[in-house]
């Protein structure tokens, strides 16, 4: 019982990586320029939110994993993650699900002309794979995931795999058979890891008896348990005080939560800055990076062979591939059907002035293939023949 014993102690002190930011959310004029049409100030939500009148942008606030569900006139259109921490750049393919919101990040929405809205439940899955990436993640020399997402994901599902068979080897002895179970996974676990490892191009890891000793820890729990250990109390108080749930009126019927006169009345400009007036007193503060994402517009019919026109936003963290004469990006577009969860560009100019503070770009050329990766989302990958940067 030591490895389920440290696992214990590790989760109710918080995991490496966690932030514990403790807010009743509310409108956050940050992520977009705000309009109060179809949308009043929401009251004590567990999130933060910004509607443009075109897209609801819905940002975490607290260390919870959650399932947004849409409602009505809305769709999921992206999900921004949180900085370019390793835990966020590869929380996209150990997450492929866009509803999926993860702690600090954002989930966005495109919002039609009728009723709306979005409803969020925790999800005790998602928790598990969350808990379990983070100590993967925390034990990794910087810069050595790479592209090794796959790896991870295929980590994360056999660790997952396991657990139940854990437990059910822990309900079935008593004190002297757990000695027999913890040795069991502990052996399974390592060995995991020892093929994880491999396939990252790592010699091991220095303190492998620690990080077994958490993932066993880890595995001892079910998930309802996990969720109540692991997360900040804090967090989880402010959670279950929240709604979860936010409706969006149809064009030209009153908001469905009018504010109170004393209210915020934020306002915002994409690049720029945000300010706030209440009662007389003013603060600014600079926009977030979301202010890149273009402006919403139809979709347009893609299939290989077509031509492709569209505005588009580098999906940093991810970063442009540089090669002897061409560069590869990995993009969100404003025309983009959501059945694709980004568009990988290809130019013949390796020395395009795209960065961090210039993401758009303008792209005209033609779909040259669709693929699916092994976690089953799409991608379309378009030749460009002219881009300009924004």
């Amino acid at each position: 019982m030591v490895a389920v014993v440290a696992a214990l102690v590790m989760l109710a002190t918080g995991l490496p990586g966690s932030t514990h930011t403790v807010r009743a959310g509310g409108v956050n004029a940050a992520l977009c320029t705000s309009t109060p049409d179809r949308i009043g100030v929401p009251q004590a939500l567990g999130f933060d939110t910004c509607f443009d009148g075109a897209r609801l942008y819905v940002k975490s606030t607290l260390d919870v994993v959650a399932a947004i569900t849409a409602t009505g006139d809305a769709k999921v259109y992206a999900r921004v993650p949180d900085g370019s921490s390793l835990l966020a750049a590869s929380s996209a393919a150990t997450f492929p699900d866009l509803t999926t919101l993860l702690p600090g990040s954002t989930v966005v929405f495109d919002i039609g002309s009728g009723e709306a809205g979005i409803s969020l439940a925790t999800d005790d899955t998602a928790d598990l794979r969350y808990t379990i990436q983070k100590i993967v993640l925390a034990v990794l020399p910087a810069g050595t995931l790479h592209d090794g997402s796959i790896a991870l994901g295929a980590l994360i599902d056999q660790l997952i795999a396991s657990g139940p068979h854990y437990r059910d080897c822990l309900a079935r002895n008593g004190m002297l058979g757990d000695i027999g179970c913890n040795a069991a996974a502990a052996y399974d676990v390592a060995n995991a890891l020892t093929v994880f490892a491999s396939a990252l191009g790592l010699g091991g890891f220095a303190d492998l008896p620690g990080i077994v000793d958490k993932l066993v820890g880890v595995q001892a729990l079910d998930t309802t348990a996990l969720s109540a250990t692991y997360r900040n109390v804090a967090d989880l108080d402010a959670w279950n005080a929240s709604r979860k749930a936010l409706t969006l009126s149809a064009a030209g019927s009153p908001a469905t939560d009018p504010p109170p006169s004393t209210a915020a009345v934020p306002t915002s400009t994409p690049g720029g800055s945000t300010t706030t007036t209440v009662g007389g007193a003013t603060t600014t503060q600079g926009s977030s990076t979301l202010g890149t994402i273009p402006p919403k517009k139809p979709t347009q019919p893609l299939a290989v062979g077509s031509p492709f026109t569209d505005t588009c936003v580098i999906a940093y963290p991810t970063a442009p591939q540089i090669g002897v004469d061409s560069i590869q990006m990995t993009t969100t577009c404003t025309g983009q059907p959501p059945t694709y969860l980004f568009v990988d560009i290809l130019y013949g100019d390796p020395n395009l002035a795209v960065s961090p503070t210039h993401p758009t770009i303008h792209v005209s050329g033609a779909v040259v293939d669709i693929v699916t990766s092994r976690y089953g989302y799409t991608t379309l990958v378009v030749q460009a023949d002219t881009i300009t940067v924004d």
